[in-house]
């Protein structure tokens, strides 16, 4: 029988599609040079999206005939719902201190253990980041709701 859980999933799943589909045609009335970002980040997550429900679905239909179905698991949606964290988090606390705090919260997620290890790989990342795009093109990344 078809879980709760996977349910729960289906809707969660369901619920990126839409937040990625806002994020693509709100970005089809921004001028030209600021819709690449939005676009192309969202595009692949639609499709993404769509592939997972796909699955979802054939998972339902095979599970009505077949006792041993396989659902999506939560751990295959993660990456989508990062990219919704990171988006809200950049729109909220601006782009720097929301990749500072992804690059600290998603390794131990991830199953490394060592914090000195994801420590130093996101103060580096962090500094190269800063790097790129402050001092090699010269761009000001959005400051957030927050000015952070």
């Amino acid at each position: 029988m078809f879980q709760r859980s996977e349910a729960r999933e289906g809707l969660f799943i369901l619920l990126l599609l839409a937040f990625f589909l806002f994020i693509f045609t709100g970005a089809l009335s921004f001028p030209a040079d600021a819709r690449l970002f939005p676009v192309v980040l969202s595009a692949p997550c639609i499709l993404s999206c769509l592939v997972l429900l796909g699955r979802q679905i054939r998972a339902f239909r095979r599970e009505k005939t077949e006792a041993a179905a396989k659902p999506i698991r939560l751990r295959s949606v993660f990456p989508f719902a990062l990219s919704a964290l990171y988006f809200l988090l950049a729109y909220v606390l601006g782009y720097y201190l929301a990749t500072l705090l992804v690059l600290l919260l998603v390794p131990p997620y991830l199953g490394y253990r060592s914090a000195k290890g994801i420590l130093v790989n996101a103060v580096l990342v962090f500094l190269l980041v800063i790097v790129v795009f402050n001092l090699l093109l010269k761009l000001r990344c959005y400051p957030g709701l927050l000015g952070i």
